[in-house]
């Protein structure tokens, strides 16, 4: 199959003429850019490659976020990994930070209960010269924090 009748195929199946996913979950499983995409449309998908992204996209259609199947998230600029052991972070939420941002002063004492991926604390980690303390009774969500605090 070509990349273009996949893609195209995909679309169908989403049936959102202003969705880029198909390309997006492309993209993660290849490194290529969008415009890489669009110079190879008429080459043929390699048969691992096509089965993975079949994988992909039946998990998409199913209702599992594209966050939780690519297993990452932007937020604030930086690359965290996400998993169901943590909600995704929201573009809202980076409005928070912004708010908090602007009340830490240096070698304060910051606490983020219920930290999920740590997107929050490590971001105003980086952001802050205060002092940060990341809680969860999930051991999944700690697991990804620390990772994520690497």
């Amino acid at each position: 199959m070509l990349l273009g009748e996949l893609l195209k195929h995909a679309h169908d199946l989403i049936d959102d003429p202003h969705t880029n996913i198909p390309e997006r979950l492309y993209e993660d499983l290849t490194g290529d850019a969008y415009y890489q995409l669009l110079l190879k449309r008429e080459e043929p998908v390699e048969e691992a490659l096509l089965m993975q992204y079949k994988d992909y996209l039946n998990r998409y259609l199913k209702g599992e976020p594209y966050q939780y199947i690519i297993g990452k998230e932007y937020f604030y600029g930086r690359e965290f990994d996400v998993n169901p052991s943590v909600l995704i972070p929201r573009y809202e939420t980076e409005e928070l930070v912004e708010k908090v941002l602007s009340y830490i002063k240096p070698g304060m004492v910051v606490a983020d209960i219920g930290t999920g991926s740590g997107a929050i604390a490590v971001t105003l980690a980086c952001e802050s010269k205060a002092n940060l303390y990341a809680v969860d009774i999930s051991k999944g969500a700690i697991d990804t924090a620390s990772k994520n605090a690497k």
